[in-house]
């Protein structure tokens, strides 16, 4: 009998033990599954944002998009509009996506279409491309693929993009072609 009663004890106290640890695990997953999400990512729907410069307020910048969320370090964008303006010319970013990193860095994919409109029309152009980053502290357009590049009197064609927004200046990288429109 007292074996009996032993072995009935053991085996209760293994029925607990295994309740507890069945009870842990089903803790620490759900435990993992909330510090997946960090504190500081959101989402928004139908988003306009303006930025201002207080020192220059002719420069503004304004993005408009359906859909962005930020997770982790990073902001991404669906269908994004964005428009610089400065004094003397506007320019206007558009594509299917793009990525924020560290709030600086701006990486349009998916068919990309800047148009340029300057005070001079003969000045005015459009770049198509696939993939373009904007670095927003230095104001450079970088693409490390096929750019396409239209103004009014000519369809400019080239692997690898460089463009200084400051100093108003455009560079292809390798295989450029220029087709001129009369």
């Amino acid at each position: 009998m007292l074996k009996k009663r032993a072995f009935i004890f053991s085996l209760i106290l293994g029925f607990l033990a295994l309740i507890v640890l069945l009870n842990n695990q089903e803790r620490n997953q759900n435990e993992s599954q909330v510090s997946d999400i960090d504190q500081d990512d959101w989402q928004i729907s139908q988003s306009q944002s303006w930025l201002i410069n207080r020192t220059q307020p002719t420069q503004q910048q304004f993005l408009q998009t359906p859909f962005m969320r930020k997770q982790n370090e990073r902001i991404l964008i669906n269908n994004p509009h964005l428009i610089l303006q400065e004094p003397t010319q506007l320019i206007s970013l558009d594509s299917k996506s793009l990525e924020i990193l560290n709030q600086t860095q701006f990486e349009f994919k998916d068919k990309v279409i800047v148009k340029r409109y300057s005070d001079d029309t003969n000045l005015n152009q459009r770049l198509l491309t696939e993939h373009l980053t904007y670095n927003q502290t230095d104001e450079q357009l970088k693409s490390p693929i096929l750019v396409t590049i239209e103004s009014q009197n000519q369809i400019t064609t080239g692997i690898g993009l460089i463009a200084d927004l400051k100093a108003n200046h455009t560079q292809l990288l390798s295989e450029v072609k220029t087709r001129y429109v009369p």
